[in-house]
């Protein structure tokens, strides 16, 4: 089955994770690409 989105966010750091809620918000169903581990800044945020 295809899967269609308005918007591909490559990255989950900070701002690939701020870019998906923007844009989830304005209704544009967008699809984040990620690898196994979350961005450097979360990890390493204290």
């Amino acid at each position: 089955m295809p899967v269609y989105a308005k918007v591909l966010i490559i990255g989950t750091g900070s701002a690939g994770y701020t870019a998906a809620i923007y844009a989830a918000r304005a209704g544009l169903y967008p699809v984040v690409c990620l690898r196994f581990e979350t961005g450097w800044a979360i990890n390493e945020y204290h």
